[in-house]
């Protein structure tokens, strides 16, 4: 590698030897004197003295020692390097740099710089950049558990799609009976429960006692399930009333009004209403109900009992109002009697 200096040309006029002691010298009288020339030239732009760039092979040019009083050196040492000297021990950005014997050094482990630093220096190179912590993923979400059949499970509609059988879930009603298509029957929104009473210290009146009700005369029950039959073959539709379409407890309501008894609408509210009886008491007209978790509280389809193990009911979105047969695997959970 070749660096090059300028030298002033009276100083070099002047150097005639060529030996090494010789040449150091000269050297040094050429620096000097271009380090005048140059103040001169920032001093004065004009007259300037001619200057020679002379060309110095396998020369180290170390910042930091001495010579002529300029406070540079010229060693006869390896290549000479091009980087400029720092005004500071420290990182620079690429590399860290220490002064070790009076002369400049770099390094780029930092463990050798902290061994020839100094313990009076004034100025610390950060540590080595670190490898940046691996991420932890975030945590993922338990996926739904599926249901057991298609239906409202108290919170979200279920349904099972036919294209790959994948369960799937909405919390619209609409929703879940187009990709059901009638095959499911959403059930009636259960009631909360009612709060415990309070207890009071104030005594209250007994009522007198009233005769218990009595049940349903044979010929209202007759009238009640002639309009039920008469409805056979009609849609079923979500709370409907008649006389196009009826839901299950609709169908029973229209059915017993016609009889001139007043139930409830909602199928919970049509038990509650009834007298309870067991699967061995029941006889034509009474009602049969159906609950989702074994509870009144959780009952969502009624039917009208017809005798010989048959009933009539509006089943489900899909399907008309129809005459269907007592089945271990859908028997009803709760019975009742309706009271005149």
């Amino acid at each position: 590698m070749t660096a090059f200096i300028e030298l002033d040309a009276v100083a070099v006029g002047t150097a005639s030897c060529g030996c090494i002691h010789c040449a150091a010298a000269a050297a040094s009288r050429a620096t000097a004197s271009a380090a005048a020339t140059a103040a001169q030239r920032h001093a004065r732009p004009h007259g300037r003295r001619p200057l020679v760039r002379a060309a110095a092979t396998s020369a180290l040019v170390v910042v930091g020692g001495t010579v002529g009083g300029t406070g540079m050196s010229l060693a006869a040492a390896s290549t000479a390097s091009a980087l400029p000297a720092p005004t500071h021990p420290g990182w620079d950005g690429h590399r860290y740099w220490f002064r070790s014997h009076g002369e400049w050094r770099w390094t780029s482990h930092y463990a050798i710089y902290q061994q020839h630093l100094t313990p009076t220096g004034s100025t610390t190179a950060p540590a080595p950049p670190k490898t940046p912590p691996a991420k932890t993923p975030p945590a993922t979400t338990p996926p739904l558990k599926a249901p057991l059949r298609q239906g409202w499970d108290g919170q979200r509609y279920w349904f099972q799609r036919a294209s790959d059988h994948a369960w799937r879930w909405t919390s619209h009603y609409d929703v879940y009976l187009r990709y059901t298509k009638g095959t499911a029957q959403p059930p009636t929104p259960t009631p909360p429960d009612p709060p415990a009473p309070v207890p009071t210290p104030v005594p209250k009146p007994v009522p007198a006692p009233t005769s218990p009700p009595k049940a349903t005369p044979p010929g209202a029950v007759e009238s009640a399930l002639a309009y039920a039959s008469a409805q056979l073959g009609k849609p079923y539709v979500w709370g409907g009333n008649g006389p196009n379409g009826y839901d299950c407890s609709g169908l029973v309501q229209q059915s017993f009004l016609r009889a001139g008894i007043q139930l409830p609408r909602v199928a919970a509210d049509q038990f509650t209403a009834t007298r309870p009886i067991t699967a061995s008491d029941l006889r034509r007209g009474d009602l049969l109900f159906w609950s989702t978790s074994s509870r009144a509280s959780g009952i969502h389809h009624v039917a009208i009992y017809l005798g010989d193990n048959r009933y009539i009911e509006a089943p489900r979105p899909g399907i008309d109002v129809r005459i269907s047969v007592l089945s271990t695997g859908y028997w009803p959970t709760h019975f009742g009697r309706v009271l005149s």
